[in-house]
């Protein structure tokens, strides 16, 4: 009889070894599973994903087991909280209240049919507001040439833009407005962008753009003066002008390239070397602006110029 028993003891040892391996797998299984749950909540959704365009967008992955999804952006305690049918939404569009400059940490969790039926929050992203200035609206009066434009909140200057058939015009203005006048006349395409010194503060998109094609007239001359010492004509005009004619004796000798001295409020100062001009003190000088092309003409009076 015990040579009988001998055996079965052997097996009922090996089975009891094997439910414990057994059972300590499990064990070990469970152990990493509550870990991963601990660490991990399988229906929060992922982390607040960001991307800026021409817009700003926040978007977390869709589930359609819930009915929405809520965005929390929160600063110091203050909380922008928005809900949405979608799992995207538009800075701007869908969200107003923050502060140019100030660092927000954005989660968002799955909306269920109750309050308690909602997901836990997505781990939190850091975010700064950055805000872009609105557009202008540029208008153009035909009759003075004059580009205006609307007073934009936080602005701090513009950045206007002429576009011509061979070059693009840029001035940089505090004021709202532009005249034509100070440049040559033609074919322009005209836009205007909104800045900012904030850094926090972007610039604007373009505002529209204004198409025209304008007449420049100059003015007369309004003084001028020849120095026989020098040979050198100066001359003072309310308008900038790149050229003019010049008469001696009422004969058309020239057409010169003028050579800007000083500007102070409207009023320009120029001056043109004469020489190879046999010129005394009663010799007659009289100068005008000149007509350039078909979009920039004058045809008033020349101006009489003191030989000094």
């Amino acid at each position: 009889m015990e040579t009988k028993n001998k055996p079965q003891n052997k097996d009922r040892k090996k089975i009891l070894l094997i439910l414990i391996g057994v059972f300590a797998g499990i064990c070990v299984a469970v152990a990493i599973a509550l870990a991963f749950l601990l660490n991990y909540n399988v229906s929060s959704p992922n982390q607040v994903q960001i991307l800026k365009d021409n817009q700003t967008y926040f978007s977390v992955n869709s589930n359609n087991n819930y009915k929405g999804y809520r965005f929390v952006f929160e600063n110091n305690g203050d909380k922008i909280v928005v809900n949405s049918s979608k799992n995207v939404i538009i800075l701007e569009e869908d969200v107003t209240g923050f502060v140019p400059g100030q660092k927000y940490y954005v989660t968002a969790c799955y909306l269920g049919e109750t309050e308690g039926a909602n997901s836990d929050y997505s781990k939190p992203v850091e975010w700064v507001y950055y805000y872009k200035l609105e557009s202008p609206l540029i208008s153009y009066d035909n009759k003075t040439n004059i580009i205006s434009w609307n007073k934009i909140d936080s602005a701090d200057y513009y950045m206007l833009y002429i576009k011509q058939p061979l070059n693009t015009i840029s001035v940089k203005l505090t004021e709202t407005k532009y005249d034509l006048n100070l440049i040559d006349g033609g074919e322009k395409e005209i836009y205007v962008y909104a800045f900012s010194n904030n850094e926090y503060l972007e610039q604007s998109k373009v505002s529209n753009i204004v198409q025209t094609t304008f007449i420049k007239y100059f003015d007369e001359i309004v003084e001028g003066e020849f120095n026989l010492s020098n040979k050198t004509l100066t001359f003072v005009t309310l308008q900038k002008v790149e050229k003019i004619d010049v008469k001696v004796d009422s004969l058309q000798v020239a057409f010169l390239n003028t050579k800007l001295q000083s500007e102070n409020d409207g009023v320009y100062i120029y001056s043109v070397i004469l020489e190879n001009f046999a010129i005394s003190a009663s010799t007659n000088i009289e100068i005008a602006p000149s007509t350039i092309d078909s979009y920039n003409l004058f045809n008033g009076n020349t101006t009489k110029v003191a030989v000094i």
